[in-house]
């Protein structure tokens, strides 16, 4: 009886977190930093680039089991949240940078997600992340608004209506 306990106990560790309630607000809206990230080509991307658009930001890295569970999901949102305005930018802390990463996209499929790396690791200073994976939700002016640190299933409806009622109510309320 105690192995099938300790077997449930880690295996219910191993599931998803979906609960909306987990997003940490931030009490006024703070800018991205212009920390300076790259692409799949080397060159250097800001947040300033993306201004005008909604921000899903994941930091993740191919190291960190709980970045790999996520990342399918991740890479389907991306593509159901195009029709809603909002992009999701997954930002990789290996660094090794493109030679790790690009053959991780390849074998788990993300076609939906463009590779950005964080080789230097800039934003653990900057952003001030202590765990991956971490996810930010950034508003059209280009501020965070808020925060998600762990896992999560983003094919959950629950967790989606969130992020998009998050980013949609802080951009009405700019209006």
């Amino acid at each position: 009886m105690r192995k099938i306990l300790l077997v449930l106990i880690f295996f219910s560790a191993l599931t998803f977190q979906s609960k909306a309630e987990d997003f940490t607000a931030l009490a006024s809206p703070t800018p991205a930093p212009h920390t300076e990230f790259s692409d799949a080509l080397g060159q250097p991307v800001t947040f300033e680039a993306f201004k005008g658009n909604a921000l899903l930001v994941n930091f993740w890295a191919t190291w960190c089991p709980p970045c790999l569970k996520e990342m399918p999901s991740l890479n389907k949102m991306s593509k159901d949240f195009e029709k809603d305005g909002v992009k999701v930018i997954a930002i990789s802390f290996d660094r090794e940078g493109i030679k790790k990463v690009a053959p991780f996209y390849r074998n788990y499929g993300l076609n939906n997600l463009k590779i950005y790396m964080d080789e230097k690791n800039r934003f653990l200073r900057d952003m001030q992340i202590g765990s991956l994976p971490s996810t930010y939700l950034i508003d059209r002016s280009g501020n965070i608004v808020a925060s998600l640190k762990g896992t999560r299933n983003w094919d959950d409806p629950t967790i989606r209506k969130e992020i998009l009622m998050r980013l949609l109510t802080q951009q009405q309320s700019q209006q």
